[in-house]
C-alpha cells in the first residue's frame, strides 16, 4: 500500500512512538510528521491522508481532531483532554461525515486487559480507590487512563468516577482517583479494591514508550472498518477480524 497517514504532534514523545511503529510496517510507506509550526489543515489538503493520528496534548488535541474530522479524515486521537462535550461534538462530526473517530486514552494492550480484569473484580470487592503516577511533565490530571478504567468499573456497578484529592471517605459512592506527577516514572497505574480483611491490586507499570506500538499498529489497521463515529478505547478493536493477525 501507498496510503498516507498524518501523526499530529508527531515530534513529541508519544508522536515520535507512532512515526516509529508506523514507517516500520509495510502497510504505510508515506508517515507525515506535523509539528506545532505547521497548519494541520493545509498538511491534509497536501498530502490527502488515508487516516491521521492525534498524539499533541489537552491544550491542542480538540481543535486539531475537529479540524480532520470535517475534512473527513478517519482519526486516532491518543492524546488527553477531551471533555464530554468534546466527545459529543466530535461524535456528531465524525457522523456528519462519515468516517470513524476512535478516541484511546492509553494504546497499551496490557493497560485494556486491566480494565477487563477490573471489571471482574469490581462485581465482588466493595472498595475501591485508583493511583495514578506520570511523569512531571504530564498536563493534564486525573489521567484519561485512569478516567477510562473508572468508567469501566461503573459500568459494573453503581459508583461514578471522580478526582476525589485524597478525600478517602469509605461511605463514598464513588472512586477516588489519586494522582501523583514525579520524576521516576513513565505511566503507572494501581487499582485497589478491598473488602473486610484482604485487599487485591491490579497493577500496570509502563516504563518504555515501545509498549504502546503494538496497540498502535492495531488501531490503526482496524480504524477503517470502524462504522462512522466514535469509539472509545483500545479494545473497541481488539475483537476486529483480519486485524491482529496481519501486525
Amino acid at each position: 500500500m501507498t496510503q498516507t497517514v498524518l501523526v499530529i504532534g508527531g515530534s513529541g514523545k508519544l508522536g515520535s512512538v507512532v512515526c516509529r511503529a508506523l514507517s516500520n510496517t509495510r502497510i504505510y510507506r508515506h508517515v507525515v510528521s506535523v509539528t506545532r509550526k505547521q497548519c494541520v489543515d493545509t498538511e491534509i489538503r497536501v498530502n490527502k491522508p488515508a487516516l491521521a493520528i492525534e498524539v499533541t496534548n489537552c491544550e491542542s488535541v480538540y481543535v486539531n481532531s475537529l479540524q480532520l474530522l470535517k475534512a473527513a479524515v478517519p482519526t486516532i486521537v491518543g492524546a488527553s483532554g477531551l471533555s464530554n462535550d468534546d466527545r459529543s461534538n466530535l461524535n456528531r462530526i465524525a457522523k456528519q461525515n462519515a468516517v470513524p473517530c476512535l478516541v484511546v486514552p492509553n494504546f497499551s494492550i496490557a493497560a485494556a486487559l486491566m480494565n477487563q480484569a477490573a471489571k471482574l473484580v469490581a462485581q465482588h470487592l466493595p472498595d475501591c480507590e485508583i493511583v495514578e503516577y506520570h511523569h512531571a511533565e504530564k498536563k493534564d490530571a486525573p489521567s484519561a487512563t485512569s478516567m477510562n478504567t473508572a468508567a469501566h468499573i461503573r459500568y459494573n456497578r453503581e459508583n461514578q468516577a471522580f478526582d476525589s484529592a485524597d478525600n478517602n471517605d469509605p461511605k463514598s459512592h464513588h472512586i477516588p482517583i489519586h494522582s501523583i506527577r514525579s520524576q521516576g516514572f513513565l505511566a503507572k497505574q494501581d487499582v485497589i479494591f478491598g473488602q473486610t480483611g484482604e485487599s487485591l491490586t491490579i497493577s500496570l507499570n509502563q516504563i518504555d514508550r515501545r509498549a504502546f506500538e503494538p496497540g498502535i499498529l492495531l488501531a490503526t489497521k482496524a480504524l477503517l472498518q470502524l462504522e462512522p463515529g466514535l469509539h472509545h478505547g483500545i479494545e473497541a478493536v481488539m475483537n476486529v477480524p483480519n486485524c491482529e493477525s496481519e501486525l
